[in-house]
């Protein structure tokens, strides 16, 4: 008599959260840019727009965690959008469309 016993459980992986989350990254002018909740403070220090040759094109200042900015009035093409808080930098590629 032989008995194989196999036991099989799955394991929960933890959700992948991102810090910073630009969106959508395909846009006609509309770029929504939102930093995960924390409990100790955080806030946008500045945000740079490149175009693809690496010139800054837009600037902003100190903004809130929660924040969109309009760039429909810039030419189409590829844009690339820095985000930098006070915990940390991360830089987005955008795509303006016509």
């Amino acid at each position: 008599f032989l008995l194989h016993l196999t036991w099989a459980h799955t394991v929960k992986d933890a959700p992948l959260t991102k810090y910073l989350n630009v969106y959508p990254t395909e846009t006609t002018g509309i770029v929504h840019i939102e930093a995960e909740k924390r409990t100790d403070f955080h806030i946008i220090e500045e945000m740079a727009l490149t175009n693809s040759s690496g010139q800054i094109v837009r600037r902003y200042g100190t903004s809130p965690t929660k924040f969109r900015i309009d760039i429909s009035d810039l030419p189409p093409g590829m844009y690339r959008l820095k985000v930098k808080t006070n915990l940390k930098t991360e830089s987005f590629p955008v795509i303006l469309n016509g």
